[in-house]
């Protein structure tokens, strides 16, 4: 069965996945990327920022990035507009 990995990377670094998964059906890996990217985001939230640059690169056995989701992709953001910054004390 094919393995692949699936890194979070932004433009300066990585988080590499070490531990590949194993997928039997390639079709699987845009959701699989998808559920990953929306799990980055839910955790980011949770510290109160989130950097939309970053991705799930989806790499197979190979070293080939297979598939990629921009976290900003990933989610819709309703209701969005700019907040202006907080007043400083």
């Amino acid at each position: 069965m094919p393995h692949y990995f699936f890194h979070l990377r932004n433009q300066q670094d990585a988080v590499i996945d070490e531990e590949a998964r194993d997928v039997g059906d390639a079709d699987q890996l845009p959701a699989m990327a998808l559920r990953e990217a929306r799990f980055c985001v839910s955790q980011e939230a949770l510290e109160g920022r989130i950097d939309f640059s970053q991705s799930i690169d989806v790499q197979d056995g190979a070293g080939i990035v297979v598939h990629r989701v921009v976290l900003r992709d990933a989610v819709e953001i309703l209701g969005a507009s700019a907040r202006p910054a907080r007043k400083r004390d």
